[in-house]
């Protein structure tokens, strides 16, 4: 086959797993889905489920083959939308390789950054130590608040800070929170809610997001930035700067899983 016709059968696998995806994200709400280039973009309700990202993320993953390649998902803010995409033939060693090059920690620039990344690493220990701290005080007078999901909700937060990056490699979590919160009015007590707040129009890969959330997986969602003033978390410079040009913050909230307590 010449490479033309390679080409064309490779559109043609893109386009039909596009039409795939797009029946999927239907099924979740989805108002808008386009084919742009080698990305089904998709335009989704504002908040959807850790459910419904696990079943997109499924339907991504049965997509690959030798036409369409690779397929990676992600998760993202583009302006006032929530947008689901999935990038056909995604070379992951690629996206995650290092740069080029890197200055030697000996060189002036690589210590000054080595050392602004001591200096950051060092503030958000000091700050997620702070704000667990209020959270054990907080969960004394929830009784069906145990401890140990508190120590669970740091290890998440931990993870996500390390691990939770754009695909150009940005930082992506801005905020966070932990608070003993009803989920639904009707609910017969409080739970461990963590919330984080995430920068404006980066795309967060699903695969490092269930990662990072870890059992916090099982009940939780991802929505454009909430009014809800419990939920509301303080912002980046980067962050103010992008919202005031119309871009919102996604948000990530779920809370500590429960299947471990008498079947609740």
């Amino acid at each position: 086959m010449d490479a033309d016709g390679a080409a064309d059968d490779a559109a043609a696998a893109m386009a039909a797993a596009h039409e795939s995806l797009a029946a999927c994200a239907s099924g979740v709400g989805a108002t808008d889905s386009k084919l742009v280039g080698r990305v089904s973009r998709h335009v989704v309700p504002p908040s959807v489920s850790f459910t419904n990202l696990a079943r997109l993320h499924d339907a991504a993953k049965a997509l690959r083959s030798d036409a369409v390649g690779k397929v990676q998902d992600y998760v993202g803010t583009s302006g006032k939308n929530l947008v689901y995409s999935a990038r056909f033939d995604h070379a992951a060693s690629a996206a995650h390789a290092p740069p080029p090059f890197s200055p030697s920690p000996l060189s002036p620039t690589g210590a000054a950054s080595a050392s602004r990344k001591r200096r950051r690493e060092d503030d958000e220990l000091e700050a997620l130590e702070v704000a667990v701290n209020d959270a054990r005080k907080k969960v004394k007078s929830a009784k069906d608040i145990p401890a140990t999901d508190v120590d669970a909700a740091e290890a998440l937060i931990g993870r996500a800070l390390q691990t939770l990056r754009g695909p150009a490699g940005e930082r992506v979590v801005q905020s966070y929170g932990l608070l003993p919160k009803k989920l639904d009015a009707d609910d017969a007590s409080e739970r461990l809610v963590v919330a984080l707040r995430c920068t404006p129009g980066v795309a967060l890969s699903i695969s490092s997001l269930r990662s990072a959330m870890g059992g916090f997986w099982q009940d939780g969602m991802v929505s454009v930035e909430s009014d809800e003033p419990s939920l509301k978390l303080p912002s980046t410079e980067e962050g103010r700067i992008a919202e005031a040009n119309g871009n919102a913050s996604l948000l990530v909230v779920t809370s500590a899983p429960r299947a471990h307590r008498n079947g609740k």
